[in-house]
């Protein structure tokens, strides 16, 4: 879960892991032609 991770990698671990992750799913996302699903999704891009 959420909470285990964090307390186990630290925050900072896991923000980085977070963003990574957002951006190979951002690119999943536009490669399937799901660009308008990254309007939707634009609050990730604050993690």
């Amino acid at each position: 879960t959420f909470g285990y991770q964090v307390s186990v990698a630290g925050c900072v671990e896991y923000a980085i892991c977070a963003d990574r992750a957002w951006k190979h799913a951002k690119r999943a996302i536009v490669s399937l032609g799901w660009d308008d699903l990254l309007t939707e999704l634009v609050a990730f891009d604050n993690l």
